[in-house]
């Protein structure tokens, strides 16, 4: 993928832009949300949750691709903004925002009905960037909808991630105007079963023995905690 925007080593292509829109849209969304509950964060905790989100995600690319010393100091001082691990970075940020609570002395548990929508908004944008440059391809397969990727006919598996998030998106917005107690679970319920229903159609998917993707096994046992927690929830409200 040749680069749209090169500024110096930084050089930016459709991933790397649609990225930037995703983080735009997570600051600016994440912002209003939580001025709505009269809670207001500095810059600067928005920049360290980012900045803590960008390094796990690259930490966890490198080692998996760069086992040795040579090979990890090499990548790491490579400013590729195609080179996530989706895992590694979503650990980084749940870490930033928790100390982020914890400095500020507010319940995590706000920021994260805050921060949850425009996190899964902010993915389905990422996921989409992924699709246009080749990142985190799916499995062989030729049927109606496979695209060519990889010098193969492959699953459009990031934009099966995109469409479930974006539709799950706009359906929790809705529901929160009546429920937004519910928000912060029914985004983890919608997340984990996003990795439940995809996972299997990536072709870097963790195998474990009998062929069982490792994401889609913990991603059943999240989908379950989450299920329980909403309906302890709303039997609470009613």
């Amino acid at each position: 993928m040749m680069p749209l925007v090169s500024i110096g080593p930084l050089r930016l292509g459709s991933y790397g832009l649609l990225v930037l829109c995703a983080l735009m849209v997570w600051w600016s969304w994440s912002e209003r949300r939580l001025k709505r509950t009269d809670i207001v964060l500095h810059d600067w905790h928005f920049i360290a949750i980012i900045a803590t989100t960008w390094l796990a995600g690259r930490l966890g690319a490198v080692l998996v691709q760069s086992p040795t010393w040579a090979g990890f100091v090499a990548q790491m001082i490579q400013l590729r903004t195609i080179e996530f691990h989706g895992w590694a970075a979503v650990a980084g940020g749940l870490l930033a925002s928790i100390a982020v609570a914890q400095r500020t002395q507010i319940a995590w548990r706000q920021l994260w009905e805050a921060f949850a929508l425009p996190t899964l908004a902010a993915h389905a944008l990422v996921s989409v960037g992924a699709f246009l440059a080749g990142n985190g391809a799916g499995v062989l397969w030729d049927g109606p909808w496979a695209v060519s990727m990889l010098g193969a006919l492959r699953h459009p598996v990031q934009l099966y991630e995109a469409l479930i998030l974006g539709v799950g998106v706009a359906w929790l917005w809705a529901w929160e105007r009546q429920r937004p107690e519910l928000t912060a679970w029914g985004a983890v319920l919608l997340w984990s079963t996003m990795v439940l229903l995809t996972a299997g159609f990536r072709a870097d998917a963790w195998l474990l023995p009998g062929g069982i993707v490792a994401t889609q096994l913990v991603a059943l046992v999240v989908v379950s905690i989450a299920v329980e927690r909403v309906m302890i929830q709303q039997s609470r409200l009613r």
